[in-house]
């Protein structure tokens, strides 16, 4: 049976399909509160073939770490990619003062059901990746680039791909 997974990270929560294959479309996004069977009920059981879905919550990361993405890789394995900010959020910076934001990625082989540690990727710089396993495993991440970000050269914001 397909578990749900709930990862929580900094302040936002995600809610993925740990086994894909069963489901061939847009991604599932889930707002409703969990019960006390930390079950989830469907909302649209034409799109998933059941009427609850067991949920699992996972807290992965650390104050700041932000938006996170999951995607299935080739392998079967979990991957989860966020962006982190560290120390003072953008908005409570000065005006124009900079800062630095990165790529952050758990793994997980066993469905979800744990998960490594945190991996902090100083050299990937963005925010708001998301991820795309391509069916011969090629990875696709894209994210934007604020003009703020430390990192930054170029001086304006522009979105870019990593893959």
């Amino acid at each position: 049976m397909p578990r749900l997974i709930c990862i929580q990270t900094g302040l936002h929560l995600l809610i993925g399909i740990a086994v894909i294959g069963m489901f061939s479309g847009p991604q599932l996004h889930a707002q409703e509160k969990i019960s006390e069977s930390r079950a989830i009920r469907i909302v649209k059981p034409r799109v998933l073939p059941a009427g609850e879905i067991p949920a699992v919550r996972t807290p992965l990361g650390i104050p700041n770490d932000y938006k996170p993405w999951i995607a299935q890789l080739k392998s079967g394995e979990l991957l989860i990619v966020a962006f982190c900010f560290g120390g003072e959020p953008s908005n409570k910076l000065p005006a124009g003062a900079p800062y630095l934001e990165r790529a952050v990625f758990w793994r997980s082989n066993d469905g979800g059901r744990t998960w490594g540690a945190r991996e902090e990727r100083s050299e990937i710089h963005g925010r708001e990746f998301s991820l795309t396993a391509l069916a011969d495993g090629t990875l696709i991440m894209p994210c934007h680039f604020l003009a703020n970000d430390a990192a930054n050269k170029a001086g304006y914001t522009y979105s870019k791909v990593f893959r």
